[in-house]
């Protein structure tokens, strides 16, 4: 009896050896950003942090599944949505209320925003003066709606749910104050009953929000009242302004925040002088018949953002298109990086009768070289702080980083069905994330903070000879023999390779968006910056195991 279970053991541990790896941890490189990944599946009452090797340093639970958001803010405190039963309200994304922990995984502040009238979804966003913002359905009554110019043909039963924003200021444990709010339905246009105050031109009014633009919502039900869906919000606290993302609409929006709240329910007022009116739209003019269906970018698109300041294209609008290009192998999703036109008034900038710009600063998914990933639903991307982005691929549960030449670095699938652990070999389904960020190893949070790697979240793992790689001084040392014959420059920069290998090169503008990449043979290289504006230039050049670079600062004049 005991050399049969012997035996069974020995064969239990070869077949766990020969199992594919289809979970967990796939791949870690040295050119990965060492930090820590926040993980909380969406039907799972737990939230991890990770490191590079996937394995658990840090975790918290939770009474209730996430409202689809989870945060680590820099004090270490977690904030997070939570989903709590509806009066009225069954949407996507649905959460209703707000919750802060303590590192320890003390429930410091939970405050519900809930109503039979109005009720939290989706995201909330952390501001620098400890407030959140709060995206909300709010419920428009049948009557109300007609009296708003929509087509009766399309007014649900449920009447609409038009979303609106508050700034909450949380009090004690359990309650907040109300100090800001903003609602789309103060900011509607329609031209189906002319004998209604808000009849116009749709195209003259790009301002405000068509009513009866479906945006291609066919859906039934709860779906009809939550045509809009907006599931994004950011805030920049250098422009003073809230950005929005409707998935169904295709399309991302700017509004003030500078404003009063009665301000944001009028025409005027704020910084912008426009009160709660749109500052901006990208993603698709047809939205304000300003375009055809072709002119369309977004569609589905969740996690639109700033990116933030101190890393590489900050400013620029970051966002995950789930419905992306078609390609041989069908739809993409991609990560699309753009820059919003602004003038030196700070307004943003027009383009032949539609907001600007015409195309992408940058996009990954769909192009050569580019890894096949596909997203209907859920999903979102992260600039990192060394220049890399880190893609969430929701509905697979698969995260995954490209450095800045979109080489994949790191690559980890979700091991866990709701709270339950796959074994590995597993189909990997119903493993879903909403999101997912990486915190860098000096952020804030973990000063102080006991991070010793534990377990995996797999079962039964195969083992794995991962390990966090050193950022060594190596890693970071210069390039030699490489110099610029002159700068500031004028047509075209002049660089000298005294060394015998080829290097690799990137040029960008201030803002960090990518203008062109290229390789430096030994010997005299030019690159033609005629066509470039006026202005400074960063141009990083690399080896091609990129353990070594150096950065120049170009002036072309």
């Amino acid at each position: 009896m005991m050399k049969f279970f012997f035996l069974s053991f020995i064969l239990c541990s070869l077949s766990n050896l020969a199992v594919s790896q289809t979970i967990g941890l796939i791949k870690n490189d040295q050119r990965s950003l060492n930090g820590y990944t926040l993980l909380a599946p969406t039907a799972a009452k737990e939230s991890y942090l990770l490191d590079n090797c996937g394995r658990v340093v840090h975790q918290w639970q939770h009474l209730y599944n996430p409202g689809m958001v989870t945060y680590l803010l820099e004090d270490g405190r977690l904030l997070r949505t939570a989903r709590i039963a509806s009066d009225g309200f069954n949407g996507g994304g649905i959460g209703g209320r707000i919750e802060i922990y303590s590192w320890e995984g003390e429930l410091e502040w939970g405050f519900d925003v809930a109503s039979p009238n109005y009720h939290q979804h989706h995201d909330v966003e952390y501001m620098p003066n400890g407030n959140i913002l709060v995206i909300a359905w709010e419920r428009i009554p049948s009557d109300l709606v007609l009296n708003g110019g929509r087509d009766p043909e399309f007014i649900p039963e449920n009447g609409l749910w038009p979303d609106m924003v508050f700034e909450l200021k949380p009090i004690g444990d359990n309650d907040a104050e109300i100090v800001w709010e903003w609602h789309l339905w103060d900011h509607i246009v329609q031209d189906f009953d002319p004998n209604l105050l808000n009849y116009g031109v749709i195209s003259e009014h790009p301002e405000l929000f068509n009513v009866n633009f479906l945006g291609g919502n066919t859906g039934t039900g709860n779906a009809q009242s939550d045509w809009v869906h907006v599931n994004a919000i950011d805030y920049n606290p250098n422009l003073d302004q809230i950005m929005l993302c409707s998935r169904t609409m295709g399309e991302v929006w700017v509004i003030d925040h500078s404003t009063t709240t009665e301000e944001a329910a009028s025409h005027e007022g704020g910084n912008a002088g426009k009160g709660g009116d749109f500052l901006y739209r990208w993603g698709n003019p047809s939205a304000y018949e300003s375009g055809a269906q072709s002119t369309r970018f977004f569609y589905g698109q969740h996690d639109a953002q700033w990116i933030p300041e101190g890393l590489p294209g900050a400013g620029n609008m970051l966002i995950y298109n789930n419905n992306g290009p078609a390609s041989a192998l069908g739809i993409q999703s991609q990560s699309i990086e753009w820059i919003a036109p602004i003038d030196s008034n700070g307004e943003y900038q027009m383009i032949n009768g539609r907001f600007g710009p015409e195309t992408f600063e940058w996009f990954y998914g769909g192009g050569d070289n580019h890894i096949e990933f596909f997203s209907p639903r859920v999903s979102g991307t992260q600039r990192l702080e060394n220049g890399n982005t880190l893609i969430c691929d929701g509905d697979s549960g698969r995260i995954f980083e490209i450095d800045a030449d979109e080489k994949l670095v790191w690559d980890y699938i979700n091991p866990l069905r709701g709270s339950n652990p796959l074994n590995q070999g597993d189909d990997p389904i119903q493993n879903d994330l909403f999101r997912a960020y990486r915190y860098g190893e000096d952020y804030p949070a973990f000063e102080g903070k006991d991070l010793n790697p534990r377990e995996v979240l797999e079962a039964m793992p195969i083992p794995s000879d991962c390990e966090i790689h050193p950022v060594s001084d190596e890693s970071i040392s210069l390039l030699e023999g490489l110099s610029l014959l002159s700068n500031p420059i004028h047509e075209k920069a002049v660089v000298i390779n005294n060394g015998t290998e080829i290097l690799d090169f990137r040029l960008f503008s201030l803002s960090g968006g990518m203008y062109v990449k290229g390789t430096l043979s030994p010997g005299q290289n030019e690159l033609s910056l005629a066509t470039y504006p006026q202005g400074m230039y960063i141009l990083q050049v690399n080896n091609q195991q990129h353990s070594k670079t150096n950065i120049f600062k170009l002036i072309k004049l």
